[in-house]
């Protein structure tokens, strides 16, 4: 018996499994205001502290950290790898680079 159907239905040993889920965890303290999220496959962890209103990135795969002050109007971002360091004042539109090598 032939079938009228131009492609049959697959079986489900045939049909692939949507890609795995990023392991993520996120922890949070209320009475601190911080909040810890981390990328266990991408390797990067972000901190947010709102009371204070700094956040830090920290991608341990290229070796990079980035931490930015809201409040102060500061960015610094720090290369250990290629051992710099660069911090951006964004009220002063001013950049400063720093080579530790």
């Amino acid at each position: 018996m032939t079938s009228n159907f131009p492609n049959p239905i697959p079986s489900r040993e045939n049909t692939s499994l949507p890609p795995p889920v990023p392991e993520v965890t996120a922890l949070t303290d209320p009475q601190r205001q911080v909040t810890a999220v981390t990328d266990t496959q991408r390797e990067v962890t972000a901190v947010t502290d709102t009371q204070r209103e700094v956040t830090a990135v920290t991608d341990t795969r290229r070796e990079v950290t980035a931490v930015t002050d809201t409040q102060g109007g500061e960015t610094a971002v720090t290369d250990t790898q290629g051992e710099e360091t660069a911090v951006t004042d964004t009220q002063l539109e001013e950049t400063a680079t720093v080579d530790t090598q």
